[in-house]
């Protein structure tokens, strides 16, 4: 399983852009991290960047950073190596995966999409387990662990994320 997070200018993977990508190998815990410069003409929320913690300077300046398709394109280059390919994260199914299939649809055709069409969600394991929704400081709260630091950090959030799922499938 690959624990995965991403850092977005806003919620929608066609009008707004991934900033960055964190990933864990839940067996292994090696991990992935890349930050990219934003895809032309994309919508960036204040609020998004108040999130993550960069700045409209870092994310949108013509610079030496690979556009989000090249991180992808990295990510799933380094998603091959493992055995397990399946995608987990707190709501990994409705928020990251929509921005990382956006980038291979629209520029990293033909190849063969790598995970399938199960994910793991963090938010429905947590559910069943506390009977009640939380967010993912509720989720490391309740499993007696500190909260995330803020601003949020890709592959912190994706480290929180397997330790969590560690803890509730143990």
């Amino acid at each position: 399983m690959i624990t995965l997070d991403l850092e977005t200018t806003g919620l929608d993977p066609v009008k707004n852009s991934i900033v960055s990508i964190g990933a864990i190998d839940f067996d292994s815990g090696e991990t992935f991290y890349r930050e990219c410069q934003i895809r032309p003409n994309t919508l960036v929320d204040e609020f998004a960047l108040k999130v993550n913690g960069f700045s409209l300077e870092q994310i949108s300046a013509i610079s030496k950073k690979p556009y989000p398709y090249e991180i992808v394109s990295e990510f799933i280059d380094w998603v091959q190596k493992f055995n397990d390919k399946l995608l987990s994260g707190q709501q990994v199914g409705s928020f990251d995966i929509p921005f990382i299939r956006y980038e291979f649809d629209n520029y990293l055709r033909p190849q063969v999409w790598p995970f399938g069409h199960r994910s793991v969600d963090l938010h429905s394991i947590a559910f069943a387990k506390f009977k009640e929704s939380l967010s993912l400081d509720g989720i490391l709260r309740e499993l007696g662990l500190y909260p995330e630091p803020k601003p949020h950090h890709a592959l912190t959030g994706a480290t929180l994320e397997r330790r969590a799922f560690q803890l509730l499938l143990s």
